[in-house]
């Protein structure tokens, strides 16, 4: 087993939400990744200022926190001072901890310009390079302390690469697809959130965003957008505060307002958004297909004005270009309720952004930490779907390493990205040709045996989700060690076809049905529990594969209990057979079955 690794994520920043949101989107993939490599969970500690760091502690990491900027001004902390507390407390923390890797976001000589001191420190750096105006990047203190880290990763797809600050940087830079912190199968469906929000189906649901609340002209923004929408008739607006918003509550007889988090999972739901156009709503509502009309907030480093060019390009969204003008905003989203105009720009925005970044966002932070072909193994078989629904068996990454190392080992997952040349002719290639050749080489890998191997897993997981919640992690993990057991029993040298996806699926396939006979039996006098483990005591039956060992082990069980026999007496039959035929045959078994029968 691996020494535990120790991260540190520094979300240190002004007044906005999208630091702390990706980083913790990129830190879950952290987690999952790192416990996957190393057969533990890692440390992961936050070093933040954000007013919502309580969304930290919700997705279950750690954090130290300082007074953000907004508050230290608030409560008038002499400036000169804050700056000296800030510095210390970062690099108190840093030495202490002794981490192994530093994630930063955006700003790589950090929001005090304390990280110089420490960025050549006993550890190793990867940066998030969000995309930031040019004049910004072109800053001394920025351009050197890009030099200082051993992984920059931009959270953008290759298209990005010649916009913004990205034009002028001369470094190597991996593009990883921007970062979201929900999958497609995470939202609720439309029917069940207009439920839980009290939307009456015939209404049109418009939300209303200022991002993550913390803009300084945030309630404004909100109250002139709100009085112009409620004009609108059979429309309902869902008002999204957002954690850091501190103004008036907005209230109406067609207003919902909502200052929590979470808020994305009601997406499926909208019929069309007013937002505005920071990192992560920008790009969560084009990721969940949402018309939206988008306006750009002043930001020190964020040109959100370029970020709603991109977008209106392709059709994939609209521009206000001055949320205080009624008729504009008025006339933006009457025209986007039109269902041939949202049809048309939800293909719009499918086609901006087909995927998810955050996996791979992470995967490049790792990069100074793991050999790359531990890392593309790692990508290949954890996937978001695979992730998601052993998080939400065990409720722990830490079992990631159990399942999927013996299931997918690395010598037995191979694709053809894992090739030592294909990155290199990527990176010769235009952005535009790249991103096609990704896509296509992502294509041909869906025919591999990882992916049948997830789909017989996910299977068995959901059968095992449908179960009594009391028992779930239980019943996870005896099936996993049934599994691994029929493994050492029936090993893929005696089996018919001699091909590790098909053996690996045979075996989750015969745990798979242990599982679903349980929930179509209503007389069964045994547990899933004693089923699965009478399996893993039963012999190993050398002239069949898994899957017919496993029909005669149910029919096995199947005669006794017809008996009357208790589960004590058919293990102790199991072990008698097992003491007394070292070979044990199916023409054996089926001769002691027929003498069960008679």
């Amino acid at each position: 087993m691996a020494k535990q690794k120790r991260i540190v994520c520094y979300a240190i920043n002004g007044a906005g939400l999208g630091h702390l949101t990706r980083l913790r989107t990129v830190a879950k993939w952290l987690r999952r990744y790192a416990s996957l490599l190393d057969e533990r969970p890692p440390e992961i500690l936050f070093l933040t200022s954000s007013d919502a760091s309580d969304t930290l502690a919700d997705a279950g990491f750690a954090a130290f926190k300082i007074p953000s900027k907004t508050v230290a001004r608030k409560t008038e902390l002499n400036k000169l001072e804050y700056r000296r507390l800030a510095k210390h407390f970062v690099w108190n923390t840093l030495g202490v901890f002794s981490p192994d890797l530093l994630v930063v976001d955006t700003f790589p000589s950090g929001s005090f310009d304390e990280l110089f001191q420490v960025l050549d420190g006993p550890f190793k750096t990867s940066f998030v390079y969000r995309n930031v105006k040019p004049e910004y990047a072109s800053r001394a203190t920025f351009r050197s302390a890009l030099r200082m880290y051993d992984s920059i990763v931009a959270p953008h797809g290759m298209i990005e690469s010649q916009r913004g600050g990205f034009a002028a940087h001369d470094g190597e830079l991996r593009f990883s697809g921007e970062v979201i912190q929900f999958e497609h199968e995470d939202l609720l469906p439309a029917e069940q959130a207009r439920r839980q929000l009290g939307v009456d189906p015939n209404q049109k649901l418009v939300y209303v965003s200022a991002g993550g609340g913390g803009d300084c002209d945030a309630e404004q923004q909100l109250q002139s957008l709100v009085r112009a929408l409620q004009q609108m008739d059979n429309v309902q607006l869902l008002v999204g505060a957002g954690p850091l918003y501190r103004g008036e509550r907005l209230a109406g007889e067609n207003v919902i307002w909502y200052d929590g988090p979470g808020i994305a999972n009601y997406f499926a739901a909208l019929d069309a958004a007013v937002s505005a156009a920071g990192y992560n709503p920008f790009h969560e509502l084009l990721f969940a297909r949402v018309p939206t009309a988008f306006y750009a907030q002043d930001k020190i480093a964020d040109d959100q004005s370029e970020r709603i060019a991109s977008a209106t390009q392709v059709r994939a969204c609209e521009r206000i270009a001055d949320w205080t003008d009624a008729t504009e905003v008025l006339g933006v989203v009457d025209r986007m309720l039109d269902e041939s105009v949202a049809a048309e720009m939800r293909t719009a925005c499918e086609s901006m952004l087909p995927s998810n970044g955050a996996s791979r966002c992470a995967i490049e932070l790792l990069r100074p930490l793991y050999d790359d072909a531990r890392l593309e193994w790692a990508q290949r078989v954890l996937t978001p779907r695979l992730a998601n629904r052993l998080e939400q068996l065990t409720g722990s990454a830490a079992t990631m390493a159990a399942w999927l190392t013996p299931l997918m080992p690395q010598d037995q997952m191979r694709s053809l990205m894992s090739h030592p040349g294909i990155e290199n002719v990527i990176n010769q290639l235009s952005p535009s040709a790249a991103t096609e050749v990704q896509q296509v080489l992502a294509l041909s890998d869906q025919s591999d045996g990882h992916l049948m191997i997830e789909s017989r897993l996910i299977e068995l997981l959901e059968s095992i989700a449908r179960l009594d919640p009391s028992q779930q992690t239980a019943l996870a993990d005896a099936s996993l060690k049934s599994i691994v057991a029929v493994m050492k029993k029936q090993p893929l040298g005696g089996e018919l076809q001699a091909d590790w996806a098909t053996w690996i699926c045979d075996i989750v396939d015969s745990v798979a049905r242990l599982i679903k006979r349980d929930a179509t039996s209503t007389a069964d006098p045994l547990g899933t529990l004693e089923w699965l483990r009478l399996y893993r005591a039963f012999p190993r039956i050398v002239d069949v594969d898994a899957l017919g060992a496993a029909e005669l082990f149910q029919r096995l069980v199947a005669d006794h209990l017809e008996r009357g026999d208790q589960v004590h007496e058919i293990n102790q039959a199991i072990q008698v057979l097992k003491l007394t035929h070292p070979r044990v045959t199916k023409l054996l078994l089926e001769n002691a079955l027929a003498g069960l029968t008679t």
